[in-house]
């Protein structure tokens, strides 16, 4: 294995190629990245009860997959969507330096899209209130009364453990 060390100099010239033959894209991840928080867990820690904890431990052990996790967790949300909204718009922020960077990519016309293993109807919400447009992949959710249906993202998957299979964008 050989290692390079670039300079300042000699990153900035790689960067400016590849600005110059537009190979460059953003792809963003939503929870916890573009925001400062994860908008499930908020709304899992506010109207589920704490044994939802006991999926998500079930997931980190290895013995449950995301495409089931997900909608366990999302059965025990007992809230409407109205309220929902609301809760997290009063909480969801966006990380520092994201808007700034939003910015450039646009004077500099690269790409940006978001992959995402949450839902379609929260980011589409925080955005509309941010007035931030981005292409958006992720799963959605159907909601009717207090009951949360996953709407696993309408895109191939590498393998069939997942809802939404990001590295299926990346390739």
């Amino acid at each position: 294995i050989t290692h390079t060390v670039m300079t300042v100099e000699q990153e900035q010239m790689n960067l400016n190629q590849l600005l110059q033959q537009n190979r460059l894209e953003f792809f963003f991840d939503f929870d916890g990245t573009i925001t400062e928080v994860d908008t499930l867990v908020l709304l899992l820690d506010q109207f589920a009860p704490p044994s939802w904890w006991d999926i998500e431990n079930e997931v980190l052990a290895g013995g449950l997959n995301e495409q089931l996790s997900l909608q366990r967790e999302m059965d025990c949300i007992k809230v409407g969507w109205e309220e929902a909204r609301v809760f997290l718009l009063e909480r969801v922020r966006l990380r520092d330096g994201f808007r700034e960077l939003l910015a450039w990519l646009s004077q500099e016309n690269i790409p940006a899209t978001v992959l995402s293993g949450g839902f379609r109807r929260i980011i589409d919400s925080v955005f509309q209130q941010e007035g931030i447009e981005l292409e958006v992949c992720a799963n959605d959710v159907e909601i009717t009364g207090e009951s949360w249906r996953v709407i696993p993202a309408d895109h191939p998957r590498i393998r069939n453990r997942c809802n939404h299979c990001k590295t299926w964008h990346l390739e």
